[in-house]
């Protein structure tokens, strides 16, 4: 379903007369945040296969999807990438799942709860429900911009959501911090998405884009305590990647 969708183009282009049909000249097709060596079918099946199971590979980015195309590995991220025969948290996924299943079954027709024999307990319960309220919990609001939550590097599953007034409080909250790894922008004012990228002090920006994920043949690296400010990764292999030597002879 995922390639049926992909397969169709992007709308908004198509009302603008742009060529999407599959042809010998072009891939055709919504193939934003997609490799052409891999085409729609081979990116919407590791799509779908990569978030069955939580094994956390990518070969296109999902955010790129069209709306129905995202609304599959969505529904399955939401299941708790929980489909058995997958690496990575599927198995405790699907027991944390059935555990609370069975508590809620015997809730409903007043029996106490056992799954595979076993009576489910307080204990288990109460794990199973702080793995579903884990995530919540992490997200802070709330928070002064001075707080430590706010102005230090957590690198954990952590993130702060801070309020602003408008575009240039929001700017100017993101440039107020010792820290410049990466940062984004979701808008779709092309004036507001230019001025961001030109003006936000980060090593990496993105817009419309999660601020996790990059090509591992461009240079990365952040600013000010980010960086050392000496060095970028990929710098010199990205040259490599991009070029290609040749060996030229001139008579005279």
């Amino acid at each position: 379903m995922v390639n049926h969708f992909e397969a169709q183009g992007n709308p908004l282009l198509s009302q603008l007369g742009v060529d999407q049909v599959t042809s010998a000249t072009q891939a055709g097709g919504n193939m934003e945040g997609k490799e052409l060596r891999f085409g729609i079918p081979d990116s919407s099946l590791f799509t779908v296969v990569t978030t069955d199971a939580s094994c956390g590979a990518v070969n296109a980015m999902h955010s790129s999807l069209s709306p129905l195309g995202g609304l599959i590995p969505m529904f399955f991220i939401q299941l708790g990438e929980v489909l058995p025969g997958g690496v990575g948290s599927g198995l405790y996924g699907m027991l944390v799942i059935a555990v609370l299943t069975v508590f809620i079954a015997g809730l409903m027709v007043g029996r106490t709860p056992e799954y595979l024999g076993k009576k489910i307990q307080a204990r288990e319960v109460q794990m199973a429900m702080l793995y579903a309220l884990i995530f919540p919990a992490a997200i802070l609001t709330g928070l002064p911009f001075d707080d430590a939550a706010v102005t230090e590097e957590i690198f954990g599953p952590v993130v702060a959501v801070l309020e602003v007034a408008d575009y240039e409080a929001g700017l100017a909250a993101v440039n107020d911090s010792r820290y410049g790894l990466t940062a984004g922008i979701c808008t779709d004012s092309l004036a507001f998405s230019t001025d961001f990228a030109a003006r936000a002090q980060a090593g990496v920006i993105k817009v419309n884009r999660p601020t996790a994920g990059l090509d591992l043949n461009v240079p990365f690296g952040g600013v000010k305590d980010s960086s050392t400010n000496t060095f970028r990764e990929q710098g010199k292999s990205a040259l490599d990647f991009f070029t290609w030597g040749k060996t030229v002879y001139t008579g005279v």
